[in-house]
């Protein structure tokens, strides 16, 4: 996920756009590998670009800070 998240945050940088859906992907996955940082640095570029956080990021944020991811997700869902 590392390696991703560099990508995408160099793309971002130069000026290229991601969909939600790759934002929330990110955030997740992140989430799910226990990484708070890079899911809030991901979280970061998302608001910057103009798409606020929702309930989803912020309970996912949540679940790594105090150790549940993999309780989270299998509960979890992405509404549309």
């Amino acid at each position: 996920m590392e390696d991703a998240n560099k990508v995408f945050l160099k793309g971002a940088k130069g000026g290229l756009r991601a969909t939600d859906e790759v934002y929330d992907l990110l955030i997740e996955e992140d989430c799910k590998a226990g990484d708070h940082s890079n899911a809030l640095e991901i979280s970061y570029e998302m608001e910057a670009a103009g798409r606020m956080a929702t309930t989803f990021h912020f309970n996912c944020l949540l679940s790594v800070q105090v150790n549940f991811p993999n309780n989270f997700f299998r509960f979890s869902f992405i509404s549309q």
